[in-house]
């Protein structure tokens, strides 16, 4: 639903309204701090045409073309009240934390060509040691992905993504680093953007965003594993349109979602020329791992730039931070699948340049990472809190913000505990957020 209640359609999609001009520095909330023509290169260069014309099984066979005409991007933020109350502490890193996984004593944060190893405490975390990457990962942020049994940390770099070994890493024993998983590109591997990794429910597949390849590389993972890395279980590309800037799988693996900044029918993706609303994007997974030349299924309008995604825990709700909108837009997995028209069902303005996105309570809460990044409007950082039954109801849903360090942008909650740890890009913090406290 709109800010104000009604529907909004379809093809929202637009130009972003934030000029800029020039070589000055930059931070980017999905790619991290940059001049501008390395953004317009990141997102838009490479706009290989998508095939995503085949059958499947109960899946739409048309094409996953975006749909064309929005409004322009919103030049203002939401601000919604400060939770004082809710209990905070912060802990300092050697480096600016990207992204963040968790089990239940341990969590890892990605740093630029780094990954470090955290040990839970009774509530925030301490930083134990660091893990480099090697060379071939590049030297860019990195998405990171627990398999589901615990014994493999994926990081995306490279062509695809770097295996690391769990108990070597928490154990801090000699060569952590098994090996990469890597896939075919044009040019250097270390160049192809890598930016965010995720794997099968069963842990037999890993799927790989690859930002300036503009597609998602399939890997057979358990298949590289048996043979000790030696080779990579590369299956191939789903081609989209404009690099993709996140991943998220259903509960089930069968869907998997990935966003793009730029959409297909726009420019080339800089925002200094005014870029145009991006994509989101339905995939089947399954197809993905023999025809994934054919496996997108649809592509709809997600908002100004949008960078994170996350599914809800059975599957039927999808939730998008669009940085530019400065909102968090939810959508029917069924709409998208079966074509319906207007399959976004929620629209909740939050703070300023959203990214990071996590349910919690159950699917009952969002906390989405208002990144406050330099250009944006006010209110500046924080971490909002979102009632999702208001919001899909069209009601407000903004409960309030969690006051944050700078430039927060990834979340996790480890299994079993009631605190969330957020990453505080501009300010090398972990944060962590009793979640007993939050409203």
């Amino acid at each position: 639903m709109s800010a104000g209640g009604s529907p909004r359609a379809e093809s929202d999609r637009g130009p972003c309204a934030r000029p800029r001009t020039g070589h000055a520095r930059t931070w980017h909330a999905s790619i991290g701090p940059m001049r501008a023509p390395a953004l317009v290169g990141l997102i838009g260069v490479a706009m290989l045409p998508a095939a995503c014309g085949g059958s499947s099984p109960h899946v739409p066979t048309r094409s996953a073309a975006a749909p064309s005409g929005t409004p322009s991007c919103p030049s203002r933020a939401t601000a919604a009240p400060s939770l004082t109350r809710v209990r905070t502490q912060m802990m300092a890193l050697p480096g600016a934390p990207y992204t963040i996984v968790s089990t239940e004593r341990w969590s890892f944060v990605s740093t630029a060509g780094e990954v470090d190893v955290l040990r839970n405490g009774r509530f925030a975390p301490r930083l134990v040691r660091s893990m480099r990457l090697p060379a071939a990962s590049g030297s860019g942020r990195h998405g990171m992905a627990l398999t589901h049994d615990g014994r493999y940390l994926l990081v995306s770099g490279g062509s695809g993504a770097v295996v690391i070994g769990v108990n070597r890493a928490e154990r801090g024993t000699r060569h952590p680093v098994l090996g990469m998983l890597t896939s075919a590109v044009q040019g250097s591997p270390a160049l192809a953007g890598s930016i965010a990794v995720v794997i099968s429910p069963d842990d037999r597949f890993a799927y790989v965003a690859r930002a300036r390849a503009s597609g998602v590389a399939v890997f057979d993972l358990a298949s590289a594993l048996a043979d000790r890395l030696h080779t990579s279980g590369y299956i191939g590309r789903v081609p989209l349109r404009n690099g993709p800037a996140a991943l998220a799988l259903g509960p089930r693996g069968r869907w998997l979602y990935a966003t793009s900044l730029a959409s297909p029918n726009g420019a080339a993706g800089s925002r200094a020329a005014g870029a145009q609303g991006g994509t989101l994007t339905m995939i089947d997974a399954i197809r993905a791992r023999t025809r994934p030349d054919s496996a997108a299924v649809r592509a709809v309008a997600a908002g100004c730039e949008p960078v994170r995604v996350t599914v809800s825990a059975a599957g039927r709700l999808v939730w998008v931070t669009a940085l530019a909108s400065h909102a968090v837009l939810g959508y029917s997995s069924s709409r998208i699948l079966h074509r319906v028209p207007r399959p976004m069902i929620a629209y909740v303005p939050v703070g300023s340049a959203p990214v990071g996105v996590l349910a919690i309570d159950g699917g009952r809460r969002l906390l989405v990472a208002d990144s406050g990044a330099a250009g944006t409007p006010a209110p500046g950082p924080g971490v909002t809190v979102v009632d999702v039954a208001a919001a899909v109801a069209g009601r407000p849903a903004a409960i309030g913000t969690v006051p944050a360090g700078v430039y927060p942008r990834d979340l996790a909650v480890p299994p079993g505990r009631r605190t969330a740890f957020v990453t505080n890009y501009g300010s090398d913090q972990i944060e962590a957020v009793n979640l007993n406290t939050v409203p």
